[in-house]
């Protein structure tokens, strides 16, 4: 039985045309695609009424075609395929085209086939896919053969996100084939189904690193919130479902025996079990607070030095390409030269890495278990990483495959195969993960989640910029774009270097909450360094309602919003043609969705925290804690009073060792409160009297309304 990326019909001619076809539409090239059409070539589409006949017609149709994408939102690839015989439909089996094109949520497939006489396309045709299994991907791109930069074409956010998830989906793929230990492996069908303790254990790390919370990374109470979370994963009872690593659970028993996660760790294990988990680390930390947590993170579990340097290599590759959008061998040349120098703990893993560079090098079409050091197919770290790393490099523009490849191997499939998905869902963003592998992914809704806090959490720590620069708070914004486009050219004009926190309530009782939202993404990403979106009751209440932090809808939740949070007429619904749950949550854009539920619930820069409501008297810190973690309130249908209660607008509690600051109150008689501890901005926008926004420390204060943006005056 051939293997499923191997084509049982190679006709040369045909091959030709479709990867020439592929690379024009991939870079919009012509170049080698031209010279093959011939003259009377024939063009048709199920989707066009009239064949198009002609080259000159043809390649002027094309030429406007991949220009009208270009200049489009569209995210379009095309892919060698071949065309596949089922029970229903006879299709030839012969190379062809897998074409996809994404527009936000909507995927659209089509494949394209192609008739050749002496060496020229005489025919092209473009129809829909009958049957997905009537036709066989390759993961072959033309012109998308390797990774450089991919900065441009998913932002860092999505890339991030998919870090996690296709570690996931890679764990999930691996699971079924672990065990296989005959040349079977490689042609075995997969069942997908639950995911392994690779990617549980990652999902109680990313918990451990939210309780730590956001400052300079503290040794002792990180990790004693590592031990706590895995302890809490030992007694899960989903974790005898995942196959548990048998080092990573005497070390937790040790660990709950005495609480010590310096003597806590297996010496003697240089298992992959540290480094199958990293991924959460690389999205929390940077720099050497990345190096020492995963460390950390290793020793708990597995004392060997080699686990240790693999968790630190592991975790350092995936936050190198997200910071970098960059894959390449120079990326892992600059790990074995840190595992030769300071990340040495005196193991050999650098030697693993050099092997697969090695490999690679080689072009092979199947991982060699036995070339990657100490050759046991992954079950140790440095294999584990070293086959990674070799598949990734291998097929780089190709995440399923590279998977795939990577959990065909007589060996750990499941753990090679994770992090092989996680360094090149950080180079290539979510849109490179199978869309099957993707869709039917359990707790999807749930990791992506995981991802955007810990993304939340590194901005509060390693982007934090220092608060000499000056302070802008904005008020309630409800749909109010033109307002707080003129409020924020007035901030560029006092400091285009000034941080700006929106205080939240973007959503509700205005007239432009799409183009808002779509704005607010767009400036996340063009000023990461200096703008802090944060979360307010309304935009919490509508994530409750489309079933956050779950998967399923809330009826109860949408119906508590409609009639406690909307003016009449102007629900957020209503602005996306919606009127009601059903037609909502097919008309609200998953970005929107996901922008909402990535944001912090708070911004704390040392001096000045920022809520939506505000906090009540007393400690800081248990409150802090609380929205770091986005704990809800036991009782349905209520939200955490320091995103919703109004009573706390003038709270001001002098012990606090920084200033709180919020919005979300209609301060009737002043425009903003200052008390000793304490600044309220009132959230003016939904009552008719302009957006307000307020610079600190300096208490300088504008409005914009419809007439132009003013000064207001501040009593001293």
């Amino acid at each position: 039985m051939p293997h499923p990326h191997q084509m049982l019909n190679p006709d040369p001619d045909k091959l030709r045309a479709a990867r020439a076809w592929a690379r024009a539409y991939n870079t919009s090239d012509l170049s080698e695609l031209a010279p093959l059409i011939n003259e009377d070539i024939r063009y048709s589409s199920m989707w066009v009424f009239e064949d198009l006949c002609g080259r000159a017609d043809y390649l002027t149709y094309l030429a406007g075609k991949l220009s009208a994408i270009s200049g489009s939102t569209s995210v379009v690839t095309a892919e060698i395929a071949e065309t596949r015989r089922g029970p229903m439909y006879q299709m030839p089996e012969e190379p062809c085209v897998y074409l996809s094109q994404v527009d936000g949520d909507d995927i659209n497939e089509a494949v394209v086939l192609f008739s050749t006489e002496k060496g020229l396309i005489t025919q092209i045709h473009m129809t829909a896919i009958p049957v997905p299994s009537t036709v066989f991907r390759t993961g072959e791109i033309p012109g998308k053969e390797f990774v450089t930069n991919h900065r441009d074409s998913a932002s860092a956010i999505d890339r991030a996100r998919a870090a996690l998830l296709a570690h996931a989906c890679g764990d999930r793929f691996g699971a079924p084939l672990e065990f296989v230990c005959d040349p079977s492996v490689r042609t075995r069908h997969v069942r997908l189904g639950n995911w392994t303790d690779d990617t549980h254990m990652s999902l109680y790390l990313g918990e451990a690193i939210l309780a730590h919370g956001h400052g300079p990374l503290e040794v002792d109470r990180f990790a004693q919130a590592v031990g706590d979370a895995f302890v809490r994963w030992m007694h899960d009872p989903l974790t005898p479902t995942t196959a548990p690593g048998n080092t990573c659970l005497a070390g937790m028993r040790n660990f709950e025996r005495n609480r010590d996660w310096r003597t806590s760790g297996i010496a003697s294990s240089d298992g992959c079990g540290a480094v199958m988990r990293v991924v959460p680390l690389a999205l929390a930390f940077s720099g050497q607070d990345l190096v020492e947590a995963a460390r950390v993170s290793a020793l708990i579990t597995h004392a060997h030095a080699n686990a240790q340097e693999a968790a630190v290599a592991g975790a350092w590759l995936v936050r190198e390409i997200l910071d970098t959008g960059r894959w390449a061998s120079d990326v892992v040349e600059d790990a074995i030269q840190a595992l030769e120098g300071p990340w040495s703990r005196g193991g050999n893993v650098a030697d693993s890495l050099r092997a697969a560079l090695a490999w690679v090098q080689r072009g092979e079409d199947w991982l060699d278990e036995s070339m990657i050091p100490p050759g046991d197919g992954g079950w140790r770290s440095g294999s584990a990483l070293g086959l990674a790393v070799a598949a990734a490099l291998r097929w780089p523009s190709a995440l399923g495959m590279a998977v795939e490849k990577a959990a065909r191997i007589q060996g750990d499939s499941d753990s090679v195969a994770c992090l092989t998905g996680a360094l090149l869902g950080a180079a290539l963003g979510t849109e490179a993960i199978p869309r099957d592998w993707l869709e039917t992914l359990p707790r999807r809704r749930e990791i992506a989640n995981l991802a955007d806090r810990l993304l939340t959490l590194r901005t509060a720590t390693a982007a934090t910029p220092s608060p000499a620069r000056p302070l802008v708070v904005i008020a309630d914004l409800h749909g109010h774009l033109d307002l707080f486009e003129q409020i924020l050219e007035t901030i560029d004009r006092y400091d285009s270097q000034a941080r700006i926190v929106t205080i939240g309530d973007y959503v509700d009782n205005g007239p432009q909450i799409p183009a808002l939202l779509h704005r607010l993404i767009d400036l996340k990403a063009e000023r990461a360094d200096r703008f802090f979106p944060i979360l307010g009751n309304h935009d919490l209440a509508l994530l409750c309602a489309l079933g956050w932090p779950g998967d399923a809808s809330d009826a109860g939740w949408y119906d508590r919003w409609r009639r406690r949070y909307w003016n009449a007429g102007l629900g957020t619904p209503k602005a996306y043609d919606a009127h009601d749950l059903e037609s909502f949550e097919r008309s609200f854009p998953l970005a929107h969705y996901r922008f909402l539920a990535s944001l912090p619930w708070y911004y704390d820069d040392g001096q000045y925290l920022c809520v939506h409501a505000g906090l009540h008297p007393g400690p800081i810190e248990p409150q802090r804690i609380n929205l770091e973690r986005k704990a809800m309130p036991s009782e349905r249908f209520f939200l955490p009073d320091a995103l919703r209660e109004k009573s706390l607008a003038t709270v001001d509690d002098p012990s606090w060792e920084r200033t709180v600051v919020s919005g979300h109150t209609h301060l009737a008689s002043q425009p903003v409160f200052f008390g000793e501890k304490r600044v309220a901005v009132s959230a003016t926008s939904d009552h008719g009297g302009g957006l307000l926004a307020v610079a600190l420390p300096e208490r300088k204060c504008w409005r914009a309304t419809s007439s132009g943006v003013s000064e207001v005056a501040i009593p001293s």
